[in-house]
């Protein structure tokens, strides 16, 4: 339902910056869960360049913010988001990952 959607994202708004991550993620989640991959997406970028940069959380956020553009057809912007997990997180397993996802989905150049 938008309006739960809508109600939740609210909340986020009205605690403490240091303590959206996590609740960001959890939120974004269910979006991807939800089949709502743009949702998700933008969640998911939150998470990964505003609330928890540099951090593991932040850096599966990014990796899933590049899967859910994929499955909503934004195949560049998924390229984009593969190629700063590489270059910000070099010899992680989150670049790895992206790494191999370019990799399949024929993105690498």
């Amino acid at each position: 339902d938008t309006g739960e959607w809508n109600r939740r994202r609210a909340l986020l708004t009205k605690m403490p910056r240091p303590m959206r991550a996590g609740p960001q993620f959890a939120l974004a989640r269910a979006f991807e869960r939800s089949g709502k991959h743009e949702d998700a997406a933008i969640g998911y970028l939150w998470v990964g360049y505003i609330y928890a940069p540099g951090t593991d959380m932040g850096a599966e956020s990014l990796l899933r913010a590049a899967r859910s553009s994929e499955a909503i057809g934004l195949p560049k912007d998924a390229q984009i988001l593969y190629r700063d997990l590489v270059e910000t997180y070099p010899g992680t397993r989150w670049a790895t990952e992206a790494t191999g996802a370019m990799g399949r989905s024929g993105l690498k150049d």
